[in-house]
């Protein structure tokens, strides 16, 4: 599986930055993601995802999220904006790839 040893090998050398702003950015798109996914699911085989990162708990932690990043971000130089937009669309970027790689392998074994 290259897509999650590509997206594995990225994460481990962002997370080695000590930027807060650039960090949290990264941790926020990565649970926004999930949260978006799972909170329109209705499929019950999956119910246990569901209500784990789709719930209205999970939403209110994205919420408490995306504050932390807006303040974090009026803290920022326009250089760690741009470096946190180009963060933002890397993970969004990984995450479709993973996600189609995931179920185009679980639907070719069908």
């Amino acid at each position: 599986l290259p897509t999650n040893v590509h997206y594995q090998k990225y994460l481990t050398d962002l997370f080695s930055h000590q930027n807060y702003f650039l960090l949290l950015t990264a941790y926020f798109a990565i649970e926004s993601c999930y949260y978006e996914a799972w909170k329109s699911v209705s499929n019950k085989d999956y119910e246990e995802f569901k209500n784990r990162w789709g719930s209205a708990q999970f939403g209110e932690f994205i919420q408490r999220l995306r504050n932390a990043v807006d303040r974090a971000s009026s803290k920022a130089s326009e250089k760690e904006k741009g470096e946190a937009h180009v963060i933002w669309n890397t993970i969004m970027d990984y995450e479709s790839t993973f996600w189609n790689m995931a179920l185009n392998h679980s639907s070719n074994k069908t």
